[in-house]
């Protein structure tokens, strides 16, 4: 992996778990992350609300206490923040990821069902489409498979399910990649 994409939605506490997704992505891979938050309001007063990048690095252990902005590239990544001026975050970020190549993106999904898929259509469902690359989705219904206090890998198992069409083997590629990434091989 080369470059991972993570869509930040500051009004949802559910985001952080796939910022920390991302992240450990993103080190374990020694790529390049962008954070991308689409917003109506200016660029500046969205960064402290921006995931804290040091801060998870220090709490899993990968960086000393206090460290500085040099210490994250001495882990052989590169972080990056991007926001969006817009009133539609769903046009704006299909824009960025049609026009930018990515090899993976992180995406928060929210399970609505019935009428509630009706009345919030999924941004997360949407940029998936319209990307060239792998998506993971990250559920507000579990905790994932890094742990937030340590960035430990919690994975045991796979489900990939397949069909004729599309061609299952991006999927199936992809997730080879996702394990060799995080060391997961027996």
């Amino acid at each position: 992996m080369h470059t991972i994409d993570f869509y930040f939605d500051c009004s949802s506490p559910w985001t952080w778990l796939a910022f920390e997704h991302a992240l450990k992505l993103t080190v374990m891979g020694k790529c390049d992350l962008t954070i991308v938050h689409a917003t109506s309001n200016r660029p500046d007063e969205e960064w402290p609300s921006f995931p804290r990048v040091r801060h998870t690095l220090e709490r899993w252990q990968l960086l000393p206490e206090r460290s500085s902005k040099e210490a994250v590239a001495g882990l052989g990544v590169n972080i990056s923040k991007l926001s969006l001026p817009s009133h539609d975050a769903a046009k704006s970020l299909s824009h960025l990821v049609t026009t930018n190549r990515y090899d993976l993106i992180v995406l928060m999904t929210h399970q609505y069902d019935g009428f509630y898929r009706w009345i919030h259509p999924s941004i997360a469902e949407l940029l998936a489409r319209k990307s060239a690359g792998l998506t993971l989705f990250v559920s507000d219904r579990n905790e994932g498979f890094v742990s937030s206090g340590t960035g430990d890998i919690r994975l045991n198992s796979i489900l990939v399910p397949v069909n004729r069409f599309p061609d299952p083997q991006l999927a199936i590629d992809g997730v080879e990649t996702v394990m060799d990434t995080l060391h997961c091989r027996s």
